[in-house]
């Protein structure tokens, strides 16, 4: 799958200094070295403390395993991080549609929850630990105007961002989605690994990474600026009665 070019987001000097380049097959864990980079960066963008929440398949699941490693790493990183993992059989009883693992849950201090499916190694932890980071923030980093039309926006808006291990464009991509989720709490934003999902790519017809689909209908095939988002969320609502669709 090609990458297409694309502008960073918030905070472009910190998304380059947080880029980590992905592992060879081998490599399944962080290096000490990224685990000291999370660190430091965490200890200058994080606010508050952060949950994060891993729903994992019994054993046999590598990818479950592999994820598991690496936010027990992060949390390592950070007093502010803390990671719970949860055996999804169970809460699929409690009636939670779990059929995509791993799934990680980055809260919010708002409320929202960021949901990232798939395996996360290689560049796409660098989304991760900045949605973290991002999730502790007081206020969305929005200006004002962007800021009081996320949090009016219709009810059941949803964005997914489609994302590849070694795509250095899309911790961009998946910074402005997050944004706006950090302004409306109702927002639902997914983060796809698309070579773990590739049925979900293919009923989008992605054809790069990074891809946002904005309610299912409208996608920019790089990356945008949170404001660019938002105005095609609004130019794009989502249909009656359709809300958000999250398998």
């Amino acid at each position: 799958m090609g990458h297409r070019q694309g502008g960073t987001a918030i905070g472009a000097a910190s998304t380059a200094e947080l880029v980590i380049p992905a592992s060879p097959a081998s490599q399944k864990v962080l290096s000490a070295a990224q685990v000291a980079s999370i660190g430091a960066y965490l200890a200058r963008q994080m606010e508050g403390p952060v949950r994060v929440q891993l729903f994992v398949d019994g054993p046999g699941c590598e990818a479950c395993e592999v994820t598991g490693r690496v936010l027990q790493q992060v949390q390592q990183a950070s007093r502010k991080v803390s990671v719970n993992v949860t055996l999804a059989a169970g809460s699929r009883r409690q009636g939670q549609d779990l059929d995509r693992l791993p799934e990680a849950r980055v809260f919010t201090r708002n409320g929202n929850h960021v949901r990232f499916l798939g395996t996360q190694v290689g560049v796409e932890v660098t989304s991760l630990v900045q949605t973290i980071a991002d999730a502790s923030l007081e206020r969305a980093p929005l200006p004002p105007d962007a800021l009081k039309r996320a949090a009016a926006l219709p009810e059941g808006s949803w964005l997914r961002v489609f994302v590849g291990a070694a795509c250095t464009h899309c911790p961009g991509a998946v910074r402005s989605a997050v944004a706006l989720a950090l302004a409306n709490r109702s927002l639902s934003v997914d983060v796809v690994q698309t070579a773990d999902f590739p049925d979900l790519g293919r009923s989008f017809k992605i054809s790069a990474v990074p891809t946002t689909v904005v309610n299912g209908r409208a996608f920019f095939q790089e990356g945008r600026s949170p404001v660019e988002v938002l105005e095609a969320l609004y130019a794009n609502p989502p249909k009656a009665g359709e809300g958000h669709m999250r398998s």
